[in-house]
């Protein structure tokens, strides 16, 4: 079975997306905003706190930096990756899908407001996309 992680800010249309995948067989392992968007629009998902066994934590700033998210992701098909995988009880993440925050639109509307700026950096975002 194939596994997408999928979390977004923008959501509009990613549940089309999203039972395109089911429909063919796809897991979908989801964060806070988008498992809830995705489940009111009848589509099944696995919670990353579910994979992770750890909450999402500081206001749902904390949730796919973990070994249980970056492992399956940066992880080759390759048998002692794969083995490495199985130990942990996990399975290889083959898709992942996001988008950034809008941080031009934060620096452009809160210039003069730093924490607000910083609150829009994407962290978790960008390093998700560091996979294969």
């Amino acid at each position: 079975m194939n596994i997408a992680l999928i979390s977004v800010y923008h959501k509009k249309g990613i549940e089309t997306v999203a039972q395109k995948l089911k429909e063919k067989g796809w897991e979908i392992i989801s964060t806070g905003g988008t498992a809830e968007y995705l489940k009111k629009h009848h589509v099944d998902v696995v919670e990353i706190s579910d994979l992770t066994q750890f909450p999402e934590i500081l206001d749902g700033r904390v949730k796919t930096l973990h070994p249980l998210v970056f492992a399956p992701i940066l992880a080759k098909k390759i048998d002692h990756h794969l083995q490495q995988l199985k130990q942990l009880d996990t399975s290889k993440i083959d898709l992942v899908m996001v988008n950034f925050y809008p941080f031009e639109e934060a620096v452009a509307e809160h210039s003069a407001d730093i924490e607000l700026i910083r609150q829009n950096m994407d962290v978790g975002g960008p390093t998700g996309r560091s996979g294969n």
